[in-house]
């Protein structure tokens, strides 16, 4: 079963489906005989909802200010974009990252990420050494559906803080107890 596999592996393996999807739909979707097969034959478009304008945008955001980001803004929505789609205007307005891996790297760079990720990673040694199979479980499964809908959405961090305070206290509950 999945959810006996170590969150910490499970954690490497989330952060290369991210960047797989961020390369995929940044770079290959773009590639003309892709985006001709996919526009043109299938009638179907590979911005992803437009998600692709986007992180192409927040992807040159970060590598201006890669290591502290431009900090927190009043809002998420920062990006904004313009396409005429068939001369008349298809989308027009200020996004959020539409990731946020992608929306804390542009806010606070690698060590704003990093620290995440290390929070994760102690989290998940706190779930390897928790005795209750099910507590362990219920834990992994909390975090991962939040770690998925970030990929395809900007929550911000409160989420996953609280999510990972939760987790925590579960699993020192389950030390003190067994």
């Amino acid at each position: 079963m999945i959810l006996k596999i170590d969150f910490r592996i499970m954690l490497i393996g989330y952060i290369f489906l991210f960047v797989g999807i961020v390369f995929f739909s940044t770079v290959v979707l773009n590639l003309e005989p892709v985006k001709f097969f996919i526009e043109d034959i299938l009638g179907k478009n590979v911005t992803l909802t437009n998600r692709t304008v986007i992180w192409v945008k927040v992807i040159s955001g970060i590598i201006q200010k890669p290591f502290l980001g431009h900090g927190i803004q009043e809002s998420s929505n920062l990006f904004y974009i313009h396409i005429d789609f068939w001369n008349r205007v298809a989308v027009d307005g200020t996004y959020s990252a539409h990731n946020q891996i992608l929306q804390t790297l542009y806010e606070g760079g690698t060590i704003a990420i990093a620290l995440i990720f290390s929070l994760l990673w102690h989290v998940g040694k706190e779930i390897k050494e928790c005795s209750n199979d099910n507590i362990s479980s219920i834990c992994k499964l909390m975090l991962i559906v939040t770690l998925v809908m970030m990929l395809a959405e900007s929550p911000g961090l409160d989420s996953l803080l609280i999510i990972v305070t939760l987790v925590s206290v579960f699993v020192k509950k389950m030390k003190i107890e067994g």
